[in-house]
């Protein structure tokens, strides 16, 4: 079994007018949050068609029904994980430099699957600048900074370098950009774990 498939146990179905949702016992599926899409794949070989999060239960849209009780086989879509996971941190990259060189707040982000979006709370921004923010991105990309991932008790977590508060409790977890950036992300635990990546 590769890191982007995993077995699990069915727990919950429901239907409504968009088809099937099943909750699972363990997922490696991201919901959809935070500007980023829903992870797809396959579920027992059934195309994932979305995945949201309900309070605190991850429901996965699928084709047709699985029973309660089923134990399945997840496969996530490795390609546009990645897109996404790549994307996103280029985001973090993008917010940690508009804040600390410009004094910008980031308002909010979306990953599409032809374009991507940041909203700044500026009035104008002019190419000086864009060009100015260029260059700082592409520095920091060369430099080839340390992205880590860290899953700590949110007693643990260092709140006065959080780039943003976090009123999360128990398990939270943290991406750091070496040097730029510490935030509280929107992962859980049934995500994929890799210190390697951000998949914010």
């Amino acid at each position: 079994m590769n890191g982007w498939q995993f077995e699990t146990k069915v727990t919950d179905a429901r239907t409504d007018k968009r088809g099937t949702w099943v909750a699972l016992e363990t997922t490696q599926f991201y919901a959809e949050g935070g500007g980023q899409p829903p992870d797809t794949g396959t579920l027992a070989d059934l195309l994932v068609l979305d995945v949201q999060r309900v309070d605190d239960v991850v429901w996965h849209l699928l084709e047709q029904a699985l029973e309660p009780g089923m134990v399945v086989t997840g496969v996530v879509e490795e390609a546009m994980r990645r897109d996404h996971s790549i994307q996103h941190t280029a985001q973090h990259v993008l917010t940690a430099l508009l804040e600390d060189e410009y004094g910008i707040r980031t308002l909010s982000f979306g990953i599409g699957p032809e374009e991507s979006s940041l909203e700044i709370e500026t009035d104008a921004f002019d190419w000086t600048q864009i060009e100015s923010l260029e260059r700082d991105v592409q520095r920091i990309i060369f430099e080839n900074r340390p992205v880590l991932t860290h899953e700590l008790p949110s007693e643990e977590v260092e709140s006065d370098r959080l780039r943003k508060a976090t009123e999360r409790t128990g398990t939270v977890r943290i991406v750091e950009i070496d040097g730029l950036d510490y935030n509280a992300v929107a992962g859980h635990m049934w995500r994929r774990r890799d210190s390697s990546e951000s998949s914010t």
